[in-house]
């Protein structure tokens, strides 16, 4: 990637994450890692090799995951704000990008809104569960907010996450989202 691909790239980026920070919310609390335990000694000379990490995502069990977190999000929505799941096509490489759309219960039509670009954390993460009290605060402040599951997300499919660039097309999905909320 050229210097000023990376330098607009990580503009951009910039950008969008400053469009939520300025939403003034609590940043999400720190979750203390577990301290690892010494593994036992073997009693014999001959040492087993740990099995190796899969390389693949079960494709099906992340589908049923996603589908429960959906679930948990509808759920969590009744109530506090309008969801709704969506895909819209990135302008990077001709994706289909799955979204959240959250909107606040009550909007007037002829009305426009402030909108947030929710950046989910984790190259491979997506919309977790924890984030639900500061889209809900969001909302209820009139926001309306779009968080795409950008490629390399977990809990869709083999094209998404095969997908990843690390770093680029990935800020062409968020962009994209612009889009899409002043569409």
């Amino acid at each position: 990637m050229a210097a000023t691909q990376l330098t607009r790239s990580t503009t951009r980026f910039a950008a969008t994450l400053a469009a939520i920070v300025y939403l003034g919310a609590s940043p999400v609390p720190a979750v203390q890692a577990p301290v690892p335990q010494q593994a036992a000694r073997p009693t014999h000379n001959r040492v087993q090799a740990e099995a190796p990490e899969p390389d693949r995502p079960d494709f099906a069990q992340a589908r049923r995951q996603q589908a429960e977190t959906d679930r948990v999000w509808r759920a969590a929505s009744e109530g506090f704000m309008r969801m709704e799941k969506i895909t819209y096509r990135s302008t990077a490489g001709d994706l289909e990008v799955p979204a959240f759309v959250f909107q606040p219960l009550s909007t007037e039509s002829t009305r426009q809104h402030p909108a947030l670009v929710w950046v989910h954390e984790n190259i491979r993460g997506h919309l977790y569960e924890h984030y639900i009290p500061y889209i809900r605060d969001a909302t209820a402040r009139g926001y309306v907010v779009i968080a795409p599951e950008y490629r390399g997300s977990i809990g869709y499919d083999k094209q998404l996450y095969d997908a990843i660039d690390y770093g680029g097309a990935e800020i062409d999905d968020v962009v994209s989202a612009v889009r899409v909320l002043k569409a």
